[in-house]
């Protein structure tokens, strides 16, 4: 099972042999079983890797995320390898009933708000100014109240000064750790053989991973409250190191506790059955885990 972020912060070299892949950098080289790789962020351009190495984490489903010479994550890899994708499957993805799709994002937007209310309420902020908005909302969101939310709860949490249109640190490492939670969500999107254009609510022509922007809504507030538990006035790499192991984040998922990025395959596994009719009701309930022993956790997970 894929279960290691494999981040590479210096030049490097990446290759595989056999079946392991090798990073080779000015300080050593490292061989990590291809079968363990579940992402491989190339965190400078000074990275060197192979074509075989690309195509090989392919195959066993992992996914490959390069950054710019300005330090952000410019491109990732989209497997053409799923075993899920046929004809039919995008016929049904094209068809998708648009009673259940106003249900999906009904439940993903409430889901993303009641998130927001718990992480204002642990940083001890006015959770009423989300919870409120959460309260008026109807179907398919139809009068938006997310986005009212929106301009409540990111000042709340990160200051009255602060916009999401600001170029600043905390918004760099709040798009850093999004795009990570994207790459998550697309790559359980392709394993599943659906295409990441086509979404529920996002449906820009320039956006091809409007679905994946769907779904990964109710998790960004996971990634909201890591930033806003630090402190940093620039997005240094062990700040994205930080971003990337927020992933392993126990929460509660559908009343159990489990890690972030585990999380993430059933809930999207959940979306699309019930989007394609397999699945008769949708379950979505995203909560910050209780406190719980490290021997409980390590059973739930």
């Amino acid at each position: 099972m894929n279960f290691r972020t494999i981040y590479v912060t210096s030049h490097a070299k990446v290759t595989t042999l056999s079946n392991n892949l090798v990073v080779q950098t000015d300080n050593g080289t490292k061989t990590i079983p291809l079968e363990d790789v579940h992402l491989l962020v190339l965190g400078t351009p000074q990275v060197t890797v192979s074509g075989m190495a690309i195509s090989a984490l392919a195959r066993t489903g992992a996914k490959v995320l390069f950054t710019g010479p300005n330090g952000k994550l410019s491109a990732e890899t989209m497997n053409m390898y799923s075993t899920g994708r046929s004809a039919s499957t995008i016929v049904s993805q094209v068809l998708w009933d648009v009673e259940l799709m106003s249900v999906v994002w009904t439940k993903i937007i409430g889901a993303k708000l009641s998130m927001q209310v718990q992480v204002l309420e642990a940083m001890q902020k006015n959770a009423s100014l989300v919870r409120m908005p959460l309260e008026e909302m109807e179907l398919n969101d139809v009068t938006n109240r997310e986005a009212v939310a929106a301009r409540k709860y990111f000042p709340e949490l990160f200051g009255s000064g602060f916009s999401r249109s600001n170029i600043d640190a905390t918004n760099a490492a709040l798009n850093y750790g999004y795009q990570i939670l994207l790459s998550h969500v697309n790559l359980e999107i392709t394993v599943n053989g659906y295409m990441t254009e086509l979404g529920i609510h996002h449906q820009s022509e320039e956006n091809q991973f409007n679905l994946g922007s769907d779904l990964m809504e109710p998790f960004r507030p996971f990634i909201d409250l890591w930033v806003s538990r630090q402190k940093f006035k620039e997005l240094t790499p062990d700040v994205k190191v930080g971003l990337l192991d927020n992933m392993n984040t126990v929460i509660k998922y559908n009343g159990k506790n489990t890690l972030l990025r585990n999380a993430i395959p059933d809930h999207v596994n959940r979306c699309l059955r019930f989007l394609n009719g397999s699945l008769d009701e949708l379950q979505m309930e995203v909560r910050l885990a209780d406190e719980v022993s490290s021997d409980e956790t390590n059973g739930d997970v």
